[in-house]
Protein backbone atom coordinates (compact mmCIF):
# COMPACT_ATOMS: atom_id res chain seq x y z
CA UNK A 1 0.00 0.00 0.00
CA UNK A 2 1.22 3.35 -1.13
CA UNK A 3 1.38 5.94 1.70
CA UNK A 4 -0.77 8.03 -0.31
CA UNK A 5 -3.34 5.26 0.11
CA UNK A 6 -2.45 5.03 3.69
CA UNK A 7 -3.31 8.66 4.17
CA UNK A 8 -7.09 8.56 2.64
CA UNK A 9 -8.09 5.62 5.00
CA UNK A 10 -10.44 6.72 7.60
CA UNK A 11 -9.03 5.61 10.97
CA UNK A 12 -5.76 7.32 9.66
CA UNK A 13 -7.72 10.23 9.67
CA UNK A 14 -9.21 9.79 12.91
CA UNK A 15 -5.84 8.83 14.44
CA UNK A 16 -3.83 12.03 13.48
CA UNK A 17 -7.42 14.01 14.35
CA UNK A 18 -7.34 12.68 17.48
CA UNK A 19 -3.70 13.11 18.42
CA UNK A 20 -3.86 16.79 17.03
CA UNK A 21 -6.82 17.42 19.93
CA UNK A 22 -5.32 15.56 22.09
CA UNK A 23 -1.41 15.34 22.26
CA UNK A 24 -0.02 12.03 24.13
CA UNK A 25 2.49 14.30 25.84
CA UNK A 26 -0.59 16.87 27.38
CA UNK A 27 -3.17 13.99 28.81
CA UNK A 28 -1.81 13.24 31.92
CA UNK A 29 -0.96 16.36 33.65
CA UNK A 30 2.61 16.29 35.64
CA UNK A 31 1.18 18.52 38.62
CA UNK A 32 -2.70 18.51 40.47
CA UNK A 33 -4.22 20.59 42.23
CA UNK A 34 -3.69 20.41 46.01
CA UNK A 35 -7.48 19.40 46.99
CA UNK A 36 -6.97 16.01 44.50
CA UNK A 37 -4.09 14.99 46.66
CA UNK A 38 -6.77 14.31 49.65
CA UNK A 39 -7.26 10.59 50.81
CA UNK A 40 -11.09 11.28 50.05
CA UNK A 41 -10.80 11.05 46.61
CA UNK A 42 -10.31 7.20 46.59
CA UNK A 43 -13.94 6.55 48.51
CA UNK A 44 -15.13 8.69 44.95
CA UNK A 45 -13.08 6.67 42.65
CA UNK A 46 -14.53 3.61 44.95
CA UNK A 47 -17.86 4.46 44.32
CA UNK A 48 -17.58 4.72 40.89
CA UNK A 49 -15.90 1.51 40.24
CA UNK A 50 -18.98 -0.21 42.59
CA UNK A 51 -21.18 2.08 40.40
CA UNK A 52 -19.75 -0.23 37.16
CA UNK A 53 -20.14 -3.38 39.02
CA UNK A 54 -23.76 -2.77 39.72
CA UNK A 55 -25.12 -1.65 36.52
CA UNK A 56 -23.10 -5.05 34.83
CA UNK A 57 -24.45 -7.43 37.40
CA UNK A 58 -27.89 -5.36 37.17
CA UNK A 59 -28.05 -5.89 33.83
CA UNK A 60 -27.23 -9.79 34.12
CA UNK A 61 -29.80 -9.92 36.58
CA UNK A 62 -32.30 -8.19 34.78
CA UNK A 63 -31.62 -10.25 31.71
CA UNK A 64 -31.77 -13.83 33.44
CA UNK A 65 -34.88 -13.09 35.70
CA UNK A 66 -35.76 -14.29 39.37
CA UNK A 67 -35.21 -17.68 38.36
CA UNK A 68 -32.33 -17.47 37.35
CA UNK A 69 -30.67 -15.76 40.51
CA UNK A 70 -32.63 -17.93 42.86
CA UNK A 71 -32.33 -21.21 41.24
CA UNK A 72 -28.98 -21.61 40.27
CA UNK A 73 -25.39 -21.16 41.39
CA UNK A 74 -24.07 -18.48 38.95
CA UNK A 75 -27.10 -16.35 39.74
CA UNK A 76 -26.40 -16.85 43.28
CA UNK A 77 -23.02 -15.10 42.60
CA UNK A 78 -23.70 -12.02 40.50
CA UNK A 79 -26.85 -11.73 42.65
CA UNK A 80 -24.60 -11.69 45.88
CA UNK A 81 -21.57 -9.67 43.86
CA UNK A 82 -24.56 -7.10 42.66
CA UNK A 83 -25.17 -6.94 46.79
CA UNK A 84 -22.08 -6.43 47.85
CA UNK A 85 -21.63 -3.79 45.34
CA UNK A 86 -24.31 -1.57 46.48
CA UNK A 87 -23.68 -2.06 50.02
CA UNK A 88 -19.89 -0.77 48.89
CA UNK A 89 -21.42 1.82 46.54
CA UNK A 90 -23.56 3.88 49.21
CA UNK A 91 -20.50 3.45 51.83
CA UNK A 92 -18.24 4.78 49.10
CA UNK A 93 -20.26 7.78 48.58
CA UNK A 94 -21.51 8.50 52.12
CA UNK A 95 -18.50 8.92 53.04
CA UNK A 96 -16.89 10.65 50.13
CA UNK A 97 -19.73 13.27 50.17
CA UNK A 98 -19.35 13.67 53.92
CA UNK A 99 -15.64 14.16 53.54
CA UNK A 100 -16.36 16.67 50.75
CA UNK A 101 -18.75 18.17 52.80
CA UNK A 102 -16.26 18.86 55.73
CA UNK A 103 -13.21 20.04 53.43
CA UNK A 104 -16.10 23.10 51.96
CA UNK A 105 -14.97 21.56 48.39
CA UNK A 106 -18.33 23.78 46.94
CA UNK A 107 -16.60 27.05 47.16
CA UNK A 108 -13.86 27.84 44.32
CA UNK A 109 -16.34 27.74 41.55
CA UNK A 110 -16.85 24.12 42.49
CA UNK A 111 -20.69 24.14 44.07
CA UNK A 112 -22.24 22.50 40.46
CA UNK A 113 -20.18 19.58 40.39
CA UNK A 114 -20.86 19.32 44.41
CA UNK A 115 -24.44 19.52 43.79
CA UNK A 116 -24.28 16.70 41.19
CA UNK A 117 -22.99 14.62 43.62
CA UNK A 118 -25.30 14.71 45.98
CA UNK A 119 -28.20 14.55 43.59
CA UNK A 120 -26.92 11.65 42.20
CA UNK A 121 -26.81 10.54 46.19
CA UNK A 122 -30.57 11.47 46.35
CA UNK A 123 -31.22 9.25 42.56
CA UNK A 124 -29.30 6.20 44.08
CA UNK A 125 -31.33 6.25 47.10
CA UNK A 126 -34.64 6.15 44.97
CA UNK A 127 -32.71 3.43 42.54
CA UNK A 128 -32.36 1.41 45.31
CA UNK A 129 -35.95 1.58 46.64
CA UNK A 130 -36.95 0.03 43.02
CA UNK A 131 -34.03 -2.44 43.45
CA UNK A 132 -35.15 -3.83 46.91
CA UNK A 133 -39.04 -4.17 46.34
CA UNK A 134 -37.78 -6.33 43.17
CA UNK A 135 -36.10 -9.32 44.63
CA UNK A 136 -38.91 -11.57 44.78
CA UNK A 137 -38.31 -12.72 48.30
CA UNK A 138 -39.51 -12.60 51.88
CA UNK A 139 -37.96 -9.29 52.53
CA UNK A 140 -39.30 -6.99 49.76
CA UNK A 141 -42.59 -8.87 50.44
CA UNK A 142 -42.20 -7.58 54.09
CA UNK A 143 -40.97 -4.22 53.36
CA UNK A 144 -44.31 -3.81 50.76
CA UNK A 145 -46.48 -5.12 53.31
CA UNK A 146 -45.10 -2.64 55.91
CA UNK A 147 -45.11 0.30 53.29
CA UNK A 148 -49.15 -0.74 52.85
CA UNK A 149 -49.85 -0.88 56.55
CA UNK A 150 -48.44 2.74 57.86
CA UNK A 151 -50.36 4.03 54.97
CA UNK A 152 -47.02 5.10 52.67
CA UNK A 153 -48.65 5.17 48.98
CA UNK A 154 -46.42 5.31 46.89
CA UNK A 155 -46.48 8.30 44.13
CA UNK A 156 -46.70 6.01 41.01
CA UNK A 157 -49.82 3.87 42.09
CA UNK A 158 -52.53 3.43 39.47
CA UNK A 159 -55.35 3.39 41.94
CA UNK A 160 -54.29 5.46 45.32
CA UNK A 161 -57.07 4.06 47.09
CA UNK A 162 -57.02 -0.03 46.86
CA UNK A 163 -52.83 0.71 47.45
CA UNK A 164 -53.93 1.50 51.35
Amino acid sequence: MSTTEIDRQWTTRLRRRAAGKLPPEKLLPDTQPAYVASWIYVFGVTTMAALMIVILTGCVLAIEGPQWWHLSTIGHFVNSLHLWSVEIFFFAMVVHLWGKFFMASWRGGRTLTWMTGVVTFLASIATAFTGYASQSNFDSQWITTLVRVKGVVPPFADDKETAR
